[in-house]
């Protein structure tokens, strides 16, 4: 299958258990293999806590078809660790500007 950038940008994503996270905002290409790194999700979730994006890495993909983009649930799990990190370490504070990122995980 082949999906064009412009449907590409968009497009659902959701874990497999069904929640759901946002839309494709933008990726990064490996030029050396012409594939998909990562993605750039904007996101749905815990407001003021982590920066409303989250970076999915393509080994986090389980599936793309026309309408939404399906990916691991452990993505949830580390979006509310980092959560609950930052509540901690600020005594309760939002920390706006951390960035989700995934693939370390």
């Amino acid at each position: 299958m082949f999906i064009s950038n412009e449907k590409l940008a968009g497009l659902k994503v959701e874990t497999r258990g069904g929640k759901k996270l946002g839309v494709i905002d933008n990726f990064d290409i490996q030029t050396e293999g012409q594939t998909v790194s990562k993605y750039y999700v904007k996101a749905k979730g815990i407001k003021g806590l982590v920066e409303d994006r989250l970076i999915i890495d393509r080994e986090q993909v389980i599936s793309i078809d026309g309408s939404r983009m399906i990916v691991d649930d452990n993505i949830i799990a580390v979006e509310t660790k980092l959560a609950a990190a930052i509540k901690s370490e600020t005594g309760g504070l939002a920390a706006p500007a951390l960035n989700s990122t995934l693939a370390e995980e």
